[in-house]
């Protein structure tokens, strides 16, 4: 059988590696490899909204077949071809006009019928101060909380499933008082 502690134990550590890799992961929409474009990337992003209409900063959203996608490839692209931060967050605010249909920055863009909005640009509401990484946290303590409830759950599971065989085994002999006492402290200690 099991070891209950064990199991609870080992989930509880499960779901707080899985949630701290999140809060501690540079990004996870970036296939740059150099730290510091990495930085630089993640300080871009954070500054500029999305424009799928989810209110999220572009580091955040993750929706399918959203423009995020194409404005972070333009950012990797531009950051590859040493463009300074102010150029790219003015360019999407202000829009790039006709450099979009040639630029190779551009490219997932063009595929994907968005280009326009890096044309025009995104104006002023889409550019933000980084707010605080609180829903980060929220996440994380959400986790956290339904890692506990789980652990609770499977507990009782098993204490309900040990009391029902000790209830059903017909061949088991009565214990005497001092015997039940003795195993009641056991079961009470696990």
């Amino acid at each position: 059988m099991i070891n209950k502690k064990k199991s609870v134990l080992i989930l509880f550590i499960s779901a707080i590696t899985i949630f701290s890799i999140h809060l501690f992961a540079q990004s996870a929409h970036s296939s740059l490899k150099d730290t510091a474009l990495l930085k630089r990337f993640k300080y871009i992003s954070e500054r500029l909204m999305c424009q799928c209409g989810c209110k999220l900063p572009l580091d955040t959203c993750n929706m399918s077949d959203c423009i995020a996608w194409p404005m972070r490839s333009a950012i990797e692209k531009f950051l590859q071809a040493g463009k300074s931060d102010e150029y790219i967050i003015n360019g999407f605010i202000n829009g790039f006009h006709d450099i979009v249909d040639t630029d190779p920055a551009f490219a997932h863009a063009r595929a994907t019928g968005s280009h326009d909005v890096f044309r025009e640009g995104i104006g002023e509401e889409g550019y933000t101060e980084p707010q605080s990484k609180s829903h980060e946290l929220l996440i994380y303590l959400a986790g956290l909380l339904f890692t506990g409830v789980a652990g609770l759950f499977i507990r009782n599971h098993f204490k309900k499933i040990n009391k029902e065989t000790v209830k059903s085994d017909k061949n088991t002999e009565k214990l005497t008082g001092k015997e039940e006492e003795y195993f009641k402290k056991l079961y009470d200690e696990e």
